[in-house]
């Protein structure tokens, strides 16, 4: 966990954050709470696609949002009890874009915000830390990479998916323990 830590501080002055990169605030573009109906309003306002064929009750998928100029994204808001209680952005990098230097950004962004992140890192033999073909070990499902902020209220936590996609999950931490007990009482 050092490693990654040390090796993302380390890379953020070669880096130069982008300029375009918005900030945590504009990036839920909801207020946890809301019902679903202002949910669907806020996002079409920013111009966002509700992708009605892949949203359930439980969450509904946008498409057509930007994370910023090296990625494309989606983002879906799930509910409890017709309530917002979390907003997803699946970040898709760019293809000349090093998803695992990416990620290191987007942290040393949050952590300037919220401070240093609970971080981990799980690897499956026979890969290790510090490994230089870190990607391919997590396309293989061999290192696992995940930040965790908590910010009053609500979390921040961010990892990046077997599909390189970089996942920034933020949660109000009431309506999630709510929407995680209502979960447990219907099985």
């Amino acid at each position: 966990m050092k490693k990654v830590l040390a090796f993302c501080l380390c890379l953020i002055p070669l880096l130069g954050l982008s300029q375009n990169f918005k900030t945590l605030d504009s990036l839920t573009l909801i207020k946890f709470g809301c019902n679903r109906t202002k949910a669907v309003e806020t996002i079409k306002a920013d111009h966002g696609v509700w992708d009605v064929q892949h949203s359930l009750p439980q969450y509904y998928v946008f498409t057509h949002l930007t994370f910023d100029k090296k990625s494309t994204s989606s983002f879906a808001v799930k509910f409890t009890r017709g309530k917002a209680y979390e907003v997803d952005y699946v970040i898709t990098p760019d293809l000349d874009v090093n998803v695992f230097s990416y990620y290191c950004e987007i942290i040393q962004k949050i952590s300037q915000a919220y401070g240093p992140p609970k971080s981990g890192e799980q690897f499956k033999s026979p890969c290790k830390g510090g490994d230089i073909k870190e990607l391919r070990a997590i396309k293989l499902g061999f290192a696992y990479y995940s930040s965790c902020w908590y910010a009053g209220s609500n979390s921040i936590l961010l990892s990046i998916d077997p599909g390189l996609h970089i996942i920034l999950a933020m949660q109000d931490n009431k309506l999630t323990n709510a929407a995680f007990e209502r979960q447990e009482a219907s099985n």
